[in-house]
């Protein structure tokens, strides 16, 4: 199952055996699962959610400032 995921404005294409969850997509992309938002169909989405081939997924950086 081929995977692509927007990150930084790059896309990724990932590919998987078997249907992956969000959080898998973030470890093999070596995101950490606290410094990003993830959108799923312009959805916000939890890293436990599975995926559909067909869905849009979007990683977005979060900045913090003080």
């Amino acid at each position: 199952m081929d995977i692509e995921v927007t990150y930084e404005g790059k896309k990724n294409r990932l590919n998987f055996d078997k249907v992956p969850k969000v959080s898998e997509l973030m470890d093999r992309l070596d995101i950490n699962k606290e410094t990003v938002l993830v959108k799923i169909n312009s959805e916000i989405e939890p890293e436990d959610i599975r995926i559909k081939k067909e869905d849009e997924i979007e990683m977005i950086k979060i900045i913090s400032g003080g």
